[in-house]
């Protein structure tokens, strides 16, 4: 079976299966990885600048709370990727991200994220909807939040996991306790 999980940053653009734990908690999708190591491979596409900002993101969720661990490994046999592309082609020109979450009963088996190019790309923290703008890792630490299968949190509007086009790059209690209790 195969789900998409819309990840934006566009508050209440949501096109993923979700169980909530708890509304005062964090969103868990009810499916996790077979193990707390994940491997990913960043694709040619991506500068070396914008490779540099998804191992920073995964460095991120790598000192949470628990074991989980994310890899950068371009070995074959990873199948764990993160790419660039315009979203225009598949329907979703105003989302800045999108993570794709293939599973087998409750185990995930692959995840692919992207970023949409329809916008314009920083690293200095400006996330403007009107302007189309975005922050990478606002938007990566996002999508690696769907990696480990959690969901748009909007209850807590500084969480990762709030879409709100709010600039991120900090993991906060919510967003460590959804990977706490996952993993």
């Amino acid at each position: 079976m195969r789900i998409r999980i819309v990840a934006t940053m566009l508050c209440g653009v949501v096109l993923a299966l979700g169980v909530p734990v708890s509304a005062s908690a964090y969103v868990w999708t009810g499916y996790k990885w077979p193990s707390t190591s994940v491997k990913y491979f960043t694709s040619a596409v991506l500068t070396t600048t914008e490779k540099s900002y998804v191992t920073a993101c995964a460095t991120v969720w790598n000192n949470g709370p628990s074991a989980w661990t994310l890899t950068n490994s371009n070995t074959s046999g990873v199948y764990n990727g993160w790419s660039k592309t315009s979203f225009k082609a598949v329907g979703y020109p105003d989302i800045p991200g999108i993570t794709d979450v293939k599973r087998s009963g409750t185990t995930v088996t692959e995840c692919d994220s992207f970023y949409n190019t329809d916008f314009s790309w920083n690293n200095s923290g400006v996330m403007d909807k009107a302007a189309r703008k975005c922050d990478y890792k606002t938007v990566i630490l996002h999508e690696f939040g769907h990696w480990i299968v959690l969901n748009e949190d909007t209850c807590h509007s500084t969480a990762v996991m709030w879409p709100n086009w709010t600039t991120k790059q900090a993991l906060t209690t919510t967003d460590k306790n959804g990977l706490d209790y996952v993993y």
